[in-house]
This record gives structure tokens, sequence and C-alpha cells, in this order.
């Protein structure tokens, strides 16, 4: 094990399957916080990638952090990277047929240059269909893109360079789950002639100028990707603060040459078992590799606390609005109110118009002014309208969605969503989600690792579920006429913690009528009917649901 490394080993194959996927309103999906930019690999989304200065991968938040991606190389490893590139396959063993290199040349000041070259063969036609073009998404303010090398190897042994007008560069639309307007920018290459067989190869040199605020971070999670070699080089100065983690198998190297360290890490992966239904994330059974210049989580929550300092600053109309929103009430109960009024009233759009929008917040009075924010926004919010009351929120960093496992080591991809945290009570909420009960997590929050965002951040769990708090009645009549015509009467009252997609379900129905006759269509016998709910939007109250 090498200086600063650390090995973990994987879970096994099938451990935490069986944890449903949660399927609601997820605008936290697109995205994954790193510190920059994001987006995914060229070729497939089988190898998620994080590098500091970038937009990411797969799995979100509203848009905390952003995304985490983006690449870069020296001239020095244009050299090195040369050498490779007219021999596409040469060195890979027999069944690989997706190749991805990436090399780092750090600064002792973060910024760093990464050369990114990938390579796949397109042995079948999902990957023919899948891989006609290969994408690079970075932020103008803070990093340049090239474009070194971009070709086809035909299965004959003729080469096709891609030409000058079938590489595009515009800015880059956020993601469809996650609505909002972004600044970065999406160079796409379009590969010509691809057949069964073809060899499509593209080199990058990716330059970021302007470190990121987490400081260096990447993160190679390979997921269920299969036939596959990852190769990573990171050469930066002995001075540099960098430190790895692994698990699944990458063979890690962590030597000195002369005044730098170099770290290389590398992994070929054969064929592995299809996605199973209900599964965990694949990141949590994938190989995975994480390096990062960050101390720890604690520092992640520190340096949150220090760049959203002063955000929540109360105005005199915010106080005014908490005291309309509270009337009397006190503690928890104030604090309830102003959560229920924050998840009805702001709408979710992330807007990351510079880098540092990915992970600072607007200010308050701004996310008030306009009535929409992200995760981080709705948290500030309801950081100022409670601070006026005398209660403290803090945020709280968090990985919301089917993930179970940390990544091996710490770092600026280990979370994707913020939630309010309140000291005094110990209590934590969600008022992103228009549908989560004050106190209450889903599936996606619940007993996951996270990290309090103030002066010296803190390292904590979320409070797991209980049975009691995943509950519903179901009571049902049914009589059969003699013709064979069946009525049937149903009543359900669901528990906080069972509720939340139903809620959505109901509230996002055109009318119950509609969502009535709905779901007697997708049954055998069909019919008619109707639905009756309390209002799914009042959150003090439990959802109970009527039909016949």
């Amino acid at each position: 094990m090498g200086r600063g490394g650390r090995q973990v080993p994987g879970p096994h194959p099938v451990a935490r399957f069986g944890v449903a996927a949660h399927a609601a309103w997820r605008p936290w999906r697109s995205r994954v916080p790193g510190t920059g930019i994001r987006r995914w690999f060229p070729f497939g989304p089988d190898v998620m990638h994080r590098a500091g200065q970038g937009r990411r991968m797969a799995v979100k938040c509203p848009k905390f952090l952003g995304n985490v991606c983006s690449l870069q190389v020296a001239l020095w490893g244009v050299a090195v990277w040369a050498l490779f590139a007219g021999n596409a396959l040469a060195a890979l063993p027999e069944g690989v047929h997706r190749l991805q290199r990436n090399d780092y040349l750090v600064a002792a000041d973060l910024t760093y240059v990464e050369t990114q070259t990938s390579e796949l063969v397109l042995a079948d036609e999902h990957l023919l269909a899948a891989n006609s073009t290969a994408a690079f998404t970075f932020d103008p303010a803070a990093a340049t893109l090239e474009v070194l090398e971009a070709w086809v190897l035909q299965p004959d042994g003729q080469r096709l360079d891609v030409p000058a007008e079938n590489i595009f560069t515009r800015p880059s639309a956020a993601a469809r789950n996650t609505p909002g307007f972004v600044a970065s920018q999406t160079t796409t290459i379009e590969f010509p002639q691809l057949r069964l067989g073809s060899v499509v190869h593209c080199t990058w040199r990716h330059v970021v100028s302007k470190p990121a605020v987490f400081g260096f971070n990447v993160v190679f999670a390979l997921g269920l990707g299969g036939h596959m070699r990852q190769e990573t080089r990171i050469e930066a100065p002995s001075s540099v603060p960098l430190q790895w983690g692994q698990r699944g198998g990458f063979a890690v190297d962590d030597a000195q040459a002369g005044s730098n360290r170099v770290l290389t890490a590398a992994i070929d992966v054969g064929a592995l078992s299809p996605a199973e239904a209900s599964m965990v994330s694949p990141m949590d059974v994938g190989p995975v590799f994480v390096a990062t210049t960050l101390a720890g989580y604690e520092a992640l929550g520190a340096v949150y606390a220090a760049r959203s300092a002063g955000k929540a600053a109360p105005t005199p109309e915010i106080a005014a609005l908490a005291r309309n929103i509270v009337g009397d009430a006190k503690g928890l109960d104030a604090a309830r109110a102003v959560h229920d009024w924050v998840a009805a009233h702001i709408r979710y759009v992330a807007v990351f118009l510079n880098e540092s929008d990915n992970v600072v917040p607007h200010e308050a009075a701004t996310v008030l002014r306009n009535g929409y924010g992200d995760c981080k926004d709705h948290v500030v919010l309801m950081q100022a309208l409670l601070g006026t009351l005398g209660i403290r929120v803090l945020p709280a960093l968090v990985n919301w969605g089917i993930s179970m496992e940390p990544l091996p080591l710490w770092s600026s991809a280990s979370f994707n969503h913020v939630l309010a945290y309140l000291p005094d009570f110990d209590t934590y909420a969600n008022p992103t989600d228009p549908f989560a009960v004050f106190g209450v997590l889903d599936n996606g929050l619940a007993d996951k690792l996270t990290v309090i965002a103030s002066g010296d951040g803190e390292k904590r769990q979320t409070p797991a579920q209980t049975p009691a708090s995943n509950t519903y009645q179901y009571n049902a009549e049914l009589s059969v006429d003699a013709d064979g015509t069946v009525h049937g009467k149903v009543r359900m009252t669901l528990s906080p913690g069972a509720d939340g997609a139903v809620r959505r379900v109901l509230a996002g129905a055109s009318s119950l009528a509609a969502l009535a006759n709905q779901l007697l269509q997708a049954t055998p016998e069909g019919g008619y009917g109707e639905i009756r709910s309390t209002n799914p939007r009042d959150l003090t109250k439990h959802l109970e649901i009527e039909g016949q």
C-alpha cells in the first residue's frame, strides 16, 4: 500500500442487494457533487470519472456541488499518448473491448492538465448503436478543452480521421431531470462510417487553470462495466497532499520521481454479472479508485461552511415572513411550519452560471425573491427564516439515492445533496422535496453518511428508518354479484415514511378520476371507479386514500 493510500475490500457482489430503487421524483439524480463541471464518459456510462474541475456523472442533487468530471494533460503526457495512439488495441488482453487512460499533471496550486484517451471496439450491435459519438463537458471560465485525436479504425485496417466539421462545441443543456441553467460547454465528436467491428478512438486535453473549490479530486467507478481496462496516472509535486483509496482490485503504485510523486492505478475487468432488479447502485459493487487532496470528510464540511458564510443573512422581509408562517408556534413546531412553507413555495430550479454556483448557495433573499432554487438554496432559505426565530440550522451534505456504501476514501464526489440539520433538536429535514414530511428521511437518505457543514465540519450518520415509520393500513371489502360483477371498497392510511411516492402520484394526476381509470385499466378486470384522498400536499396530516 502506498503512502496516503487506503485499500478497502469490495462488498460481496450481492451485498445489500434488494434495496428498492427509489422510484420517486428525483431532480437530484443527474448530478454528483464534485467541484467544477460534469459529464459522462465517452463511449457510454459504464465508467464514471470525476475530476476536480468538471461536471459529472450519473449517480445527483439537485445540483449540489454540481457534477464532477473533466480531464486534462501536459505536453509531456501528449508525447506518451502519441506512442499509444497509433496502435489501437495491441496491448489489450483478449476479450477487452474498452480502454480508457487518464493522465494528470498537477501543479502545486492544484491546477492541472489531463489527457484522456478512450478506445472502444464496437463488438456487438448494442455498442454500435450506442457509441456513434463521444462528448466532454467543461467550464470555459476555468478550463480549456482540445481534441488531440479522433479516428475510426475499420475491421479491414483502414483508418478514418474524424474531420474538423464533425467536432462541435455548444453550450451544455441542463439535464432533463434536473431543471435549470448551466454555463458549461460540451464538445462532441461524431464518428463517421461506423460498422460492426470498428474501433473508435479519441484523445482529449483538458487544461484547468482555476483550482476547484474542493481541490483536486478524481473518482473512477466502473460499476458493472465489463470487458474493459482502466488506467490512471497522476503526477504532482511531493508537497501536494494527495491521498488515495480503492476497492475491487485496482493495482496501485505510489512512487517518487525526483521531486514529484507519481501515482498509477490500473484494472482489467472481464465479464460481469448483469444488473439485478431493485439492486443498489452499481458503484457499491463495482471497482472504485479515488484520489483527493482533501484532508478528510470534516474538511468538506468546513469548506462548504466557509464558502456559504453570510448567504443566510436575514432581511426585514424574511423576518416578517417567518413570523407570519409560524404564528405562535415554538421550537420544533415552528421549524416544521417553516420547512413545510419552503417545500411548498420554492420550486426546484438550479442555476449554475459560474464554477462556485455548484457548491455555494445563492443568498436567501434572492431565493425568496425568485421563488426557486436548488437543494442548497432551499436549505439556506430555511436557515434564514428559522435564524430570525433563534433556531439554528446547518447544511448536511449527503448522497441521495440508491448508493448505500461510501466511497473507499472521502471525496467531493461523496455527496450530491444538502439537507437541513437542526442541531438543537438533532433533526434532519429535506425541504427540497415538496412531499417529504418534516423530520422524515426516505430510503434514499436514511442511514447515510453525512457531513455537517460547520467551522470544523462533522462526520455523522443520518437516522435509520424503523418499521414503525414505514407502515400502511389497508382495508378492503369485495362483493361479487350473481352475474360476476365485482364491487370493491378500499381505505388506505400511510405513515410519513411510506407515503412520499404516493403523495407525488396523487399530486401529479390531472384528476383523481383520471388516476382511478388509469389504475383500473392496468388490471385484467378493468372496470370503472373513483378515488378520494386527503390533500397530498398537506404535510401536517397522514395521507388517507379511499377508492371504490
